[in-house]
């Protein structure tokens, strides 16, 4: 029946009543073995139940224990077996001084301390009768008596804690006033299935302490270390628990946490030697701006406190040495809260005290610093793009570095020699940047547009010719909102030339906003020309003095604003070009041409030069040549 002892019973041998009960001790010995000490540790273990009722409870005497269904396991309790069950119909045991099963009493202005025992004594609900055997009268007599003796529990409560009475299984601790009323109650309950311990000083962060290390071997024994200490089912998902903690981190092994949801998120200002929130200077490291995001938890985030300056023993790192924070998911820290870094190396890193806890911020490798969530190196180089080699493109730069440019920007570069900066495009319908617009084909492409955007401006950095050109569709120039100014030639001259391959050329100032052509000559070339703001008419600042005028179209008026009285301009117009003589009907603000023929000038030479004088009332022609 038993494993570990078995009665060595003989033929003929009389069985006494010693000899039965040791074969029960022995089957009791053999479950303190596998239930206590195999599966339990020898910690007296609640398996499920006895909860202690307390919300809205004032007074000790109105406490209530459910023990229906309960299970324990009790290694140290006054009678051997370890495993207890209480009936399932068992009414819930209320802790007043009138329940026999209470032992002790509470006490006012102190911890009492409420656990269980059990122990075995004659059962009177199994009363029976019974013969026994009268030896006086050599016969058998009979008397009704229990047939067994069964578990029961006691309800003990006292001042003293778990720690001095291992007799007594953990439930709670009470804390009265002076009154002896309630003031706190905790759950010290140690739950065979459960990370948190209880007893005396209950701790709900409790972990696995790893006895030998963790490591295969901690000594020359090669029998210690590592998992190979564990020696109890108890232990073993004491040391799952606090794996699985480490691995997600959270305020508890069971919080919905994942360390792919946490981030270091980089804010504010970076260094200005490296253009991040990290630096390396002179063998040491400085990080600002630095906060830890994380997710379902008490807090939100841990802001770390920012180090600008060298500090010996924490920024001066060493090959193989980091800096790390534990973080504290509890509460969201900044300012005066903020994680302090500290600095050791990466082979000792070592476990904090709430497992998965600890982020390395920054570690050396070799002469170079790397920083989480970044693949390259603290104030790396990085090498440039070509058109054969991959690299990096730089997108933005100081206006300085344009104009001489040290920080070069990839094109493009066709077969004649032209760079095209192509990824301003809306590409092609199925390719390119055409994917990126969901292959929406032909249409308008805008640069600029935004409330900010108060010059957009188009250079090139030579003396040579500046060019917006539209091959086969319309090209707007277009100001919304304000002037309209297009400009050439700089303090260096030059031309601004407005050439179409085919049809007219029109520049327009939408509804009364002022339009503005500056440059020291303009050249208009079109095909047809039908004049700017009509088709009669040519409309010029007074610096366009100097004007070419091509095609087969013919105008009739000029404007008069802002010219003056004396004002020349000088027309170079192509042949086919047709210049009418005193129009009549001038629009308001233009006035007619009156040439020397006296007729319009239908034919004209190829680059003829046409002068001009202003009157105060008409154009009057100076010459023809």
């Amino acid at each position: 029946m038993a494993v570990k002892r078995q009665n060595n019973l003989l033929a003929q041998q009389r069985v006494d009543v010693s000899a039965l009960r040791a074969i029960e001790s022995a089957a009791a010995a053999d479950f303190d073995l596998l239930a206590g000490t195999i599966m339990a540790n020898r910690i007296p273990a609640i398996v499920a139940g006895f909860n202690l009722i307390s919300t809205g409870v004032t007074q000790p005497s109105a406490l209530q224990i459910q023990v229906a269904g309960g299970v324990l396991l009790h290694y140290y309790a006054t009678d051997a077996g370890t495993i207890f069950q209480v009936d399932a119909s068992r009414p819930n045991e209320v802790l007043s001084s009138t329940n026999t099963r209470i032992q002790g009493s509470f006490l006012p202005s102190q911890t009492n301390f409420v656990g269980i025992d059990f122990s075995r004594s004659a059962d009177p609900a199994t009363t029976d009768a019974v013969q026994f055997f009268d030896p006086n009268a050599l016969s058998e007599v009979t008397k009704t008596v229990p047939l067994a003796r069964t578990i029961d529990y006691t309800i003990i409560v006292s001042a003293s804690d778990f720690d001095s009475n291992s007799g007594v299984c953990p439930l709670a601790k009470v804390t009265l006033d002076a009154n002896s009323a309630i003031t706190s109650v905790q759950d010290a309950r140690n739950i065979l299935w459960r990370l948190g311990t209880g007893g005396s000083t209950p701790n709900t962060k409790n972990t696995y302490s790893w006895p030998t290390g963790r490591n295969e071997t901690t000594s020359t024994d090669p029998f210690l270390g590592g998992d190979k200490a564990i020696g109890s089912m108890k232990s073993w998902m004491d040391a799952m628990m606090t794996r699985v903690w480490e691995l997600g981190g959270g305020e508890y092994w069971y919080s919905p946490t994942a360390d792919h949801n946490v981030v270091m998120a980089r804010t504010g200002s970076s260094f200005t030697s490296s253009g991040e929130h990290f630096e390396w200077v002179a063998s040491n490291l400085h990080w600002q701006g630095l906060t830890i995001t994380f997710a379902n938890s008490t807090g939100g985030y841990n802001q770390i406190a920012d180090q600008t300056t060298n500090s010996a023993g924490l920024t001066d790192l060493a090959d193989g040495e980091c800096i790390y924070v534990d973080l504290d998911r509890t509460q969201s820290r900044s300012g005066g809260t903020s994680l302090n870094a500290a600095k050791t190396t990466l082979s000792l890193l070592g476990t904090p005290a709430v497992p998965g806890s600890r982020w390395v911020l920054a570690w050396r490798y070799g002469s170079s610093i790397f920083v989480r969530d970044q693949s390259y190196a603290v104030g790396s180089s990085f090498k440039l793009a070509t058109d054969s080699s991959s690299g990096t493109i730089k997108l933005s730069a100081l206006s300085s570095s344009l104009d001489n440019g040290s920080d070069p920007r990839v094109v493009a570069v066709d077969l004649e020699g032209l760079a095209y900066a192509t990824g301003i495009s809306r590409g092609g319908g199925s390719s390119g940047n055409g994917i990126l617009f969901g292959g929406l084909g032909a249409g308008q492409l805008l640069i600029g547009g935004g409330l900010n955007d108060t010059s957009i401006m188009i250079r090139n950095g030579s003396s040579g010719a500046a060019t917006l050109r539209s091959d086969n569709a319309l090209l707007t120039l277009l100001a919304n909102n304000g002037d309209l100014l297009i400009q050439a030639g700089g303090s260096g001259g030059g031309n601004l030339q407005i050439q179409s391959s085919s049809g007219p050329v029109s520049i327009t100032a939408p509804g009364t906003n002022g339009l503005s052509l500056n440059s020291a000559a303009l050249i208009v070339n079109a095909s047809s020309v039908a004049g700017f703001n009509s088709a009669t008419t040519l409309t010029f600042a007074q610096n366009w003095n100097k004007v070419f005028v091509s095609g087969t179209g013919s105008f009739s008026f000029i404007t008069i604003a802002p010219w003056q009285i004396g004002s020349t301009l000088y027309l170079r117009v192509a042949a086919g070009v047709v210049v009418h003589h005193n129009a009549s009907s001038p629009p308001a603000g233009t006035a007619s041409i009156l040439l020397q023929a006296g007729a319009n000038v239908t034919t004209v030479s190829a680059n003829s030069l046409l002068v001009l004088h202003y009157d105060g009332t008409n154009w009057v022609q100076g010459g023809l040549s």
